[in-house]
């Protein structure tokens, strides 16, 4: 006794609606999941940058020495490009510059072809005394993180870091300048 069983599967008629409505919600949806990989790259960036700075103020009252924070692109000399990178170390001269004999503790890695470091005033390091107090410069620091190619004027896509004398770090958004 032959059976014969229904066929089944999808039309070409059927395939090509489902693609069109996937091709519309994709792109209704790209904008937003690119604003929020931009927001969540600077969040990871700016958070980075604060577990820099802690560890700095940390190792420096643990080891009751200077503990510094600087630019680096390469993780052994400090370079002047926050962007790039940044290097914490043990000021064992207590100078507050990273010399040839003192060791790095951690390297942070940056991206400087996706986000930007900067400061209205060059900020060549960031030192604590051995109190966790900021030993240079000698005012509070702000650092300034946004998106390469930010708008002038586009709402919540920079961070601005501020580092205050005491050591305490706090965080805003702000928009693109």
């Amino acid at each position: 006794m032959s059976r014969i069983s229904a066929i089944r599967g999808f039309t070409l008629m059927e395939l090509m609606i489902a693609i069109a409505i996937l091709g519309v919600l994709l792109g209704l949806a790209w904008p937003s999941f690119t604003a929020m990989l931009e927001s969540n790259r600077l969040a990871a960036a700016s958070n980075s940058m604060i577990a820099g700075v802690n560890l700095a103020r940390s190792e420096a009252t643990r080891s009751n020495l200077a503990g510094g924070l600087c630019p680096s692109a390469d993780g052994a000399i400090c370079g002047n490009d926050w962007s790039a990178g940044w290097l914490v170390w043990n000021d064992r001269d207590m100078n507050n510059v990273k010399d040839a004999n003192e060791p790095a503790i951690r390297y942070f890695q940056g991206n400087p072809e996706q986000l930007t470091f900067g400061s209205a005033l060059p900020v060549p390091a960031i030192v604590f005394d051995r109190r966790g107090r900021m030993a240079a410069p000698a005012a509070n620091v702000v650092l300034n993180a946004k998106a390469v190619g930010c708008q002038t004027g586009a709402v919540d896509k920079q961070r601005t870091l501020t580092i205050t004398r005491a050591g305490q770090v706090r965080i805003q958004k702000a928009n693109c300048t």
